[in-house]
């Protein structure tokens, strides 16, 4: 290595946290500063292409730019706060595991021949049009499911988890790749307190606060800190590390991707970056030769560190570096979430197509943004979210339930650009909803009650020539009606129904319900 410049000494006073990172990415990079400098130039330069359509530079100019302008905000924060007098802000306690209700019965509808549901040489054959009493003998506590997903995830109160589905991509952790008709237990030894399904992977959050995750990461979305090819996928569950020790309190999956919520709040992401649905100010495309395009996947987690709020013009009004949340859920290629209390705001981001963002427009957010309809309402205090394959929703406390974005048979064939109350369900008390690729299951007093464009059955209406197979408005189920239903989930296109079993009146309407498996 050369020798330092004779006469050369540290220069004096504090060195720029800027010029600082720079010297560190280059000792971890081997390169130099003036190449560095050279990498961030050439980012400037794809950022104000990518403004106009065009793809950014390159992966590597794009994390360089992330990591310096993430540490000198951090930086110069902290000193404009010491400058100030002003005390470090105090962080909440950390977030409560989630709570389950009592143990219930699940009842399932849908397409069920995993191997084919939801392709294109669906046959149909294991369609259930009405709802389906599950043959598993464990009491289930809490099920989970995904928009793009087929397979569900069932927990009991021991926090036991349960998979049962397709299977082709070890998505089920049960060690194996082949499809799973009954529930059956997966391989991990750590109690269960949350989970989510993605298109072919898993993640599943354990009581201490561990991440595990199975299935397909070529993506980079099991966050292993690598690309996992298809013909190598995970089938049993594999611990996660977060950055800095965290611990994990809530999960979610889109598509190809997973968000996180840490029990201190913080948001944390990794997988396919396409549409901006994590967050991190890039939609990750880079040219790899010519015109072709490629994905600057995120296989480690990393965490969400920029959040904006803009006006009704989507001009940018504020931006902040901390908001803290307690639930997140994500569609196929956008995400939602819920700012811990005492805040209020509901942020979104990734692809914005029908107004599933709820921005009043379709375009993409890159980074978390808040939605003004739900700050402007300070009255209503969200509790619950969900989102679909082009729609999201929120549940207040009160039991009225938001929509926002598009189902494929919606009256007039109209999005909803922003949230709006489901006038049909306004006199009711909604309890738990959930949404599929292309329709949505709602549990509401003593009823269950669905709308949407039908895949394989899972609206649950039943079988006949009389018995409509699709819905433009809310629904009840009748085999159900009389039932308290406790929890839903959809996935691509079935569903499952957690039913509160405790009375003897229950138990006998349910055990009259046909049974799957058979």
């Amino acid at each position: 290595m050369p020798k330092a410049a004779a006469g050369r000494g540290r220069p004096k006073g504090p060195i720029d946290p800027k010029e600082r990172k720079m010297r560190q990415m280059s000792r971890a990079l081997g390169i130099d500063i003036a190449q560095v400098a050279k990498l961030l130039e050439e980012q400037e330069a794809g950022g104000s292409a990518a403004a106009g359509g065009s793809a950014t530079a390159s992966p590597a100019a794009a994390q360089l730019k992330q990591d310096l302008m993430g540490e000198a905000s951090e930086e110069g924060s902290a000193g404009n706060a010491a400058g100030k007098g002003e005390a470090a802000t105090e962080q909440p306690d950390d977030l409560k595991p989630p709570e389950h209700g009592a143990p219930g019965a699940v009842v399932v509808c849908g397409g069920t021949d995993w191997d084919t549901v939801g392709k294109s040489k669906a046959t149909g054959s294991g369609n259930l049009y009405s709802p389906h009493s599950l043959q598993f003998k464990t009491r289930i506590v809490a099920i989970y499911s995904g928009s793009t997903a087929c397979h569900s995830i069932a927990v009991d109160a021991s926090g036991a988890a349960y998979a049962w589905g397709r299977n082709d991509m070890g998505q089920c952790g049960v060690g194996s790749k082949k499809s799973v008709a009954a529930p059956a237990k997966m391989k991990l030894g750590a109690a269960v307190v949350a989970a989510a399904c993605g298109r072919a992977h898993t993640a599943l959050v354990t009581s201490d606060g561990g991440l595990y995750t199975c299935g397909c990461g070529s993506s980079g979305q099991l966050g292993s800190g690598r690309i996992v090819a298809d013909k190598t996928p995970v089938t049993a569950p594999a611990s996660i590390p977060l950055p800095g020790g965290a611990k994990a309190h809530a999960v979610a999956c889109g598509a190809d991707f997973t968000v996180v919520v840490a029990t201190d709040g913080r948001l944390f992401a990794f997988g396919h970056p396409e549409y901006g649905q994590l967050g991190n100010d890039t939609n990750g495309e880079f040219f790899v030769s010519g015109n072709k395009i490629a994905f600057d996947f995120k296989p480690s987690p990393f965490q969400i560190t920029e959040f904006v709020k803009r006006d009704e013009k989507h001009k940018l009004v504020e931006t902040s570096a901390d908001v803290r949340f307690c639930a997140v859920a994500c569609g196929r290629n956008h995400t939602i979430a819920l700012e811990r209390p005492p805040g209020k705001r509901i942020f979104s981001w990734g692809f914005g197509g029908y107004g599933r963002l709820g921005h009043a427009g379709s375009d993409n957010e890159m980074t978390p943004r808040v939605i003004n309809m739900f700050e402007r309402m300070s009255h209503v205090t969200i509790k619950t979210l969900a989102a679909g394959g082009a729609c999201s929703m929120a549940l207040a406390t009160t039991g009225h339930l938001y929509f926002w974005g598009k189902l494929p048979n919606a009256p007039r064939g109209e999005a909803t650009m922003y949230p709006k109350i489901v006038e049909d369900l306004g006199n009711w008390s909604c309890r738990c909803m959930a949404a599929s690729s292309q329709c949505i299951m709602v549990g509401a007093e003593s009823s269950a009650v669905s709308w949407g464009q039908a895949i394989a059955g899972e609206l649950g209406y039943g079988e006949g020539e009389d018995i409509p197979k699709t819905s433009r408005k809310p629904k009840i189920l009748d085999a159900l009606e009389g039932l308290t239903v406790t929890g839903v989930a959809m996935g691509l296109a079935h569903s499952v129904l957690l039913i509160d079993d405790t009375k003897d009146d229950d138990k006998a309407m349910i055990k009259k319900l046909p049974k799957y498996p058979a």
